[in-house]
Order: C-alpha cells, then sequence, then structure tokens
C-alpha cells in the first residue's frame, strides 16, 4: 500500500512537471469571461507552476498543441484555445458554446498538488454547471385544475423551487402554493444529463436526476422551459 501510496506521488509530481515544461507563458494568468449565451462570469487562474483554479475547482493545467487540457479531482477535459493578444477564447471539451475570456490579472498564489495518499485539502466552491443554469418551469393541466412548479438554479449557487395548484369543482375553486426558501445547489454531470444536490439551510440534502432534450430540462418526468437566465431576476415568466 505504501508503495503504491509513492507510486502515486511520483506521478502527481511528474504531471506537474511535464505541464510546467510545455505550456506557453502567453497563457499564466487570470482570466475572466462568459460562454456565448449565457450572463454567469466565469474565471480561470493558470498559474506558471502548472497548478490551475477554474472558479474554485482546483487542478492542474497543461497545453498539446492548439489545446488547452484542464486536470481536475483525476478527470481531463481538452479545451481548443486561440490567444489573441488579451483575450483567449476556448472551444469543445464540455462546453456547450465558446467560452471567452480576457486577461485580468497575472496568475494567482499557485496551490500545492498536495501530500499523496491523503491529506488536508482546501475547500471547493460549489459546482454549478452553466449549461443548466437559469430559471425553469412546468405548467400542466386538466378538466379539474392546473398545476404550476419553478426551479431556480442560479448561476451563483442559489436553488429554491415553487409550486402553484389551481383546482375547481362543484364547491369552487381552490389554490395552493408549496416551497419557498433557498438552498444551494451543485451538480454532477454534462450539458446533457447528470445529477442535481440540494444542500438546504439545516443541513439537509436531496438529489434528482436531469437530462436536456427538445429545447428543455427534464426533472423528475416533467418538462421544464427556460424563462430566466442564472441572474434569477425574474419574478415570474411574464415579468
Amino acid at each position: 500500500m505504501l508503495n503504491g501510496y509513492l507510486r502515486v506521488g511520483f506521478l502527481l509530481l511528474a504531471s506537474v512537471s511535464v505541464a510546467l515544461a510545455q505550456q506557453p507563458s502567453g497563457l499564466v494568468g487570470t482570466w475572466v469571461g462568459k460562454v456565448q449565451g449565457y450572463e454567469a462570469e466565469m474565471k480561470l487562474v493558470l498559474n506558471a507552476n502548472g497548478t490551475a483554479d477554474d472558479d474554485g475547482e482546483l487542478g492542474t493545467w497543461r497545453v498539446q498543441g492548439n489545446r488547452l487540457l484542464l486536470t481536475e479531482e483525476g478527470e481531463t477535459v481538452a479545451y481548443n484555445f486561440r490567444l489573441q493578444g488579451l483575450q483567449l477564447t476556448l472551444s469543445g471539451g464540455d462546453l456547450m458554446a465558446p467560452l471567452i475570456l480576457t486577461r485580468s490579472g497575472g496568475a494567482g498564489r499557485a496551490q500545492p498538488a498536495g501530500p499523496a495518499g491523503g491529506g488536508s485539502q482546501q475547500p471547493k466552491a460549489a459546482r454549478v454547471l452553466e449549461a443548466i443554469a437559469g430559471q425553469w418551469f412546468y405548467i400542466s393541466s386538466s378538466s379539474f385544475g392546473s398545476s404550476e412548479r419553478y426551479l431556480n438554479l442560479c448561476s451563483d449557487g442559489r436553488f429554491s423551487e415553487n409550486s402553484n395548484i389551481y383546482s375547481s369543482g362543484e364547491a369552487g375553486t381552490a389554490y395552493g402554493e408549496g416551497g419557498g426558501g433557498t438552498a444551494q445547489w451543485t451538480a454532477d454531470g454534462d450539458a446533457n444529463q447528470g445529477t442535481v444536490t440540494v444542500t438546504y439551510p439545516n443541513g439537509k440534502t436531496s438529489q434528482f436526476q436531469y437530462q436536456r432534450g427538445g429545447g428543455g430540462l427534464y426533472v423528475g418526468g416533467r418538462k421544464y422551459a427556460r424563462y430566466g437566465d442564472g441572474s434569477c431576476t425574474k419574478s415570474s415568466p411574464v415579468y
């Protein structure tokens, strides 16, 4: 087991050394920008020692030809990149659209790879998948009434849900609502499908599966339509 840890540690050091040897100095620095079609700002820090900070996700980076390789938690994603002066454009990989970044400063504080075989790690920021960030709603109706459901998956990690139920009958019309309150959400998956984890203020968590298709977001067998972006500033689909 100990030899295994030593082997892992050696490989980690070797990968960082290779990254340092290959990376062009023109990419080193702090970059901020947005994915085309999305409002949330993203930040990418590429340090000269081969470490990277991708919106709070720590990892390593290196270059192969015209591709930028980011490795986080053992998973490597390759992006095509184009560097023009102070502008860096990334495409491909797990991006739905090009990410256009502008240099905002030098490299950040280098993050060590950490001790092999375990050890304390710095906390990571909530991972939010911009492909599904936004405000979503679902409406169903029948002869007995209608129901509305709302999901707010905000780019800053806030989560809230609400539902409205309208029913009618011989006794008259009834109205009810539920949900409310704000929690935090993270996503594991890609732009097409995955799992959202919601953490509530009391520490409890819940999860639900999502799937993109037909221009909407499928959750629990229901197709939600987007009515707002990740800034979550709209109070309803019509306001």
